[in-house]
C-alpha cells in the first residue's frame, strides 16, 4: 500500500489483514467474517478485490474504511481472478472447472470455457487440498490460467 503497509489474507480466520510494513507484530483486521479468501487484487480505483473461495463470492472492499460490497454471488469455488482491460472480472471457478467474466456494474456472471483442467479434488477420506488457480488477463484479453490437474499454464485467446 502507499504507506507502505501490506494487506493479507488469512483464509482459516476468513480476514484480510493490514501489516506494518516495518513492524510485522503491527496488525489490524480490516475485513472479518470472509468464507475462505483465498485471492485479492488491488484495482486501479483503489479498492481491494477479495475472492471467497468457501462463500461464492468476489467483494469489493475499501482498504481504508473496511466497507465489503459484494459484486458477484453464487460463483463454484472462485480462486485466482484477474481485472481485464474493458473492467470485467475473469475468475477461475474451480468447483465447476470454468472461466467465467463477471461484469462489475451488474454482477452478471458469462461462462467463457467449460470442461476445464481445474480444480483438483481429494481422494476420498482425505481432507481437502488447496492448490490455487491462477487467472492473469494480458493486454490483448487473452486469459491465461493455471491448471492445478495438469500442472500447466493454458491460453484463451481473446476472439
Amino acid at each position: 500500500m502507499s504507506d507502505g503497509s501490506v494487506l493479507i489474507t488469512e483464509y482459516a480466520r476468513g480476514t484480510i489483514v493490514r501489516v506494518d510494513g516495518n513492524d510485522w507484530s503491527n496488525r489490524t483486521d480490516i475485513a472479518t467474517g470472509l468464507s475462505g479468501p483465498a485471492m485479492m487484487k488491488l484495482g486501479l480505483d483503489g479498492s481491494l478485490y477479495v475472492g471467497e473461495r468457501t462463500g461464492g463470492r468476489i467483494s469489493r472492499l475499501n482498504p481504508e474504511s473496511g466497507e465489503l460490497t459484494v459484486i458477484a454471488q453464487g460463483l463454484a469455488g472462485p480462486e485466482g481472478f484477474d481485472i481485464a482491460p474493458d473492467g470485467r472480472i475473469i475468475v477461475a471457478e474451480v468447483g465447476a472447472k470454468r472461466i467465467s467474466a463477471i461484469d462489475m456494474a451488474d454482477g452478471k456472471t458469462r461462462v467463457l470455457k467449460s470442461g476445464l483442467p481445474i480444480g483438483f479434488e481429494a481422494p476420498d477420506g482425505a481432507p481437502d487440498l488447496y492448490i490455487p488457480t491462477g487467472v492473469a488477463v494480458a493486454a490483448n484479453g487473452d486469459i491465461y490460467y493455471s491448471s492445478d490437474i495438469d500442472v500447466a499454464i493454458y491460453r484463451l485467446k481473446k476472439n
